[in-house]
């Protein structure tokens, strides 16, 4: 028997109410804001997510060699092609997105966390392919 369940995966960020904002409209969900350092995203499929101010965040670096990604999401998407431009109109700046042959792209969002989007049928079958050890991210910026 597990000794616990997740409850959600926190973001650390500089602006918890934006970067919340940013995935509301790539997953849905309602921003829940404390008025405080939290924010919650309720009502999205999935394990919910939250998002902790963290004064002084330093994103992480990718790719790099001698440095961590911290963080990332795999996102599962119908089309890559639509799913960019739509992440991209939110602000999203791209990471690795060259290969088109590749079923997965990596963006960053505006505080540089790491997501991952691939095909659905990718998914169904263990994920985005390996990259060398790093996943990418079709919208973080």
């Amino acid at each position: 028997m597990p000794i616990a369940t997740l409850g959600a995966v926190v973001l650390d960020c500089p602006d918890p109410v934006a970067l919340a904002r940013f995935y509301a409209a790539l997953i849905g969900g309602t921003v829940e804001d404390d008025g405080g350092r939290w924010v919650d995203l309720t009502g999205a499929p999935g394990t919910p997510l939250a998002f902790q101010a963290a004064p002084g965040f330093v994103p992480p670096q990718w790719p790099r060699p001698d440095g961590s990604q911290q963080v990332h999401l795999d996102l599962t998407v119908e089309d890559l092609d639509a799913a960019e431009r739509e992440v991209l109109a939110l602000g999203a700046r791209p990471l690795d997105t060259e290969d088109r042959k590749r079923s997965f792209r990596v963006y960053a969002d505006r505080p540089g966390i790491r997501s991952v989007s691939a095909p659905a049928e990718a998914c169904r079958h263990g994920g985005a392919p390996d990259n060398g050890g790093d996943h990418g991210v079709p919208w973080t910026g």
